[in-house]
C-alpha cells in the first residue's frame, strides 16, 4: 500500500464497459503553480463537486495513513490550516483554503464521518466524524487515540465559507462515524439530506435503528 500521488479521471460522457479496458487520465497532485504546500495525500475524507458553473471539485477532511511510513512519498500530518482544497480541473490547479476564512466554527480536520453534496444548490455537508493521530497534530503517532466531534459542517462551495450545524437532536451528544449520508435533490424545494448508520461512542445512543432526514432551508431542521 502506497501513498497516490495523482487523480485518476473518466470521461462519463461517453459509454465505457467495466469488464473491458477504461480509458484514464492521472493527473499528478504534486504538479501545481497555484500553492506552495505539498498537496495532502488522506484517506476516509470527503470529495466533493462544485455548483454547475464551477469547474472544481473540493476536498474536505481527511487522515493520514500510517499502514507504512517507509514509502518516499509518505507525508506525516501536516497543519490542520488548510482543511478545505479545490481542484480546477480545467486549468489543473489547486488552490487551498485558511480555516479561520472557511469557518472559525470548524477548525478541524475530521475523518470518518459521514457526508454528501448537493451539486445542484453549490453545497456540500460532512456529518460528525472524528480527529486522530493522522488529522491532528495534537494527536501524536504512535498514539492511535481517536475522539469522536459532534455537528454537521455545512459548506456553501460558492464562496468556501462553513457553518458547524448542531446535531445534538440526532446523536444525543455522542459523536457518530462510518455511517452514510444521501442526497435527494428532488424532494421539496431544497431537498433532503439522509443520515443512516455509524458508530456511536455512547452505548446508550438510540440511533441505530433510525433515520434521520434534515431540510437544509428554511428550517435546517432534523425530523
Amino acid at each position: 500500500m502506497n501513498a497516490d500521488q495523482y487523480l485518476f479521471e473518466i470521461d462519463l460522457s461517453n459509454d465505457w464497459d467495466s469488464k473491458a479496458e477504461v480509458s484514464l487520465r492521472m493527473h499528478s497532485k504534486a504538479t501545481s503553480s497555484s500553492v506552495d504546500d505539498p498537496i495532502p495525500v488522506l484517506m476516509r475524507g470527503s470529495f466533493f463537486a462544485g455548483a454547475p458553473n464551477d469547474n472544481n471539485i473540493y476536498l474536505y477532511g481527511g487522515t493520514t495513513s500510517f499502514v507504512n511510513t517507509t514509502f518516499p512519498d509518505f507525508q506525516w500530518p501536516g497543519s490542520q490550516q488548510y482543511v478545505l482544497w479545490s481542484y480546477n480541473t480545467v486549468q489543473q490547479k489547486w488552490t487551498k483554503y485558511d480555516r479561520q476564512t472557511v469557518s472559525s466554527d470548524a477548525p478541524n480536520r475530521p475523518n470518518a464521518g459521514s457526508w454528501a453534496g448537493a451539486p445542484d444548490q453549490g453545497y456540500s455537508f460532512y456529518f460528525n466524524g472524528q480527529i486522530d493521530q493522522g488529522s491532528s497534530k495534537e494527536r501524536k503517532y504512535p498514539d492511535s487515540t481517536s475522539f469522536a466531534m459532534d455537528g454537521m459542517i455545512a459548506i456553501d462551495l460558492n464562496n468556501q465559507t462553513a457553518r458547524n450545524l448542531s446535531t445534538q437532536g440526532v446523536t444525543e451528544g455522542s459523536g457518530r462515524t462510518r455511517g452514510g449520508m444521501v442526497y435527494l435533490p428532488n424532494v421539496g424545494r431544497y431537498g433532503l439530506m439522509v443520515q443512516i448508520g455509524g458508530m456511536s461512542t455512547s452505548l446508550e445512543s438510540n440511533m441505530d435503528n433510525n433515520i434521520f432526514r434534515l431540510v437544509r432551508r428554511p428550517s435546517e431542521q432534523w425530523t
